[in-house]
């Protein structure tokens, strides 16, 4: 697993095993320090070169 910081906040985390048909990204989309939305990218390789696949996921607070 990988994770890319802005600062102290976490913005995406890569998920890659041999357990998963294909690395996944989960990106949060924030308003200051509160997030508002998570997409979930489904890629090609490791190389994450290619998007197979989006799902956006909203966030109710």
């Amino acid at each position: 697993m990988d994770f890319s910081w802005d600062g102290m906040t976490l913005c995406e985390q890569v998920s890659v095993s041999e357990a998963l048909p294909n690395p996944v990204a989960l990106t949060w989309d924030r308003d200051k320090w509160q997030p508002i939305a998570q997409s979930e990218a489904l890629f090609t390789s490791r190389a994450l070169q290619q998007e197979v696949e989006r799902r956006e996921i909203i966030t109710a607070t």
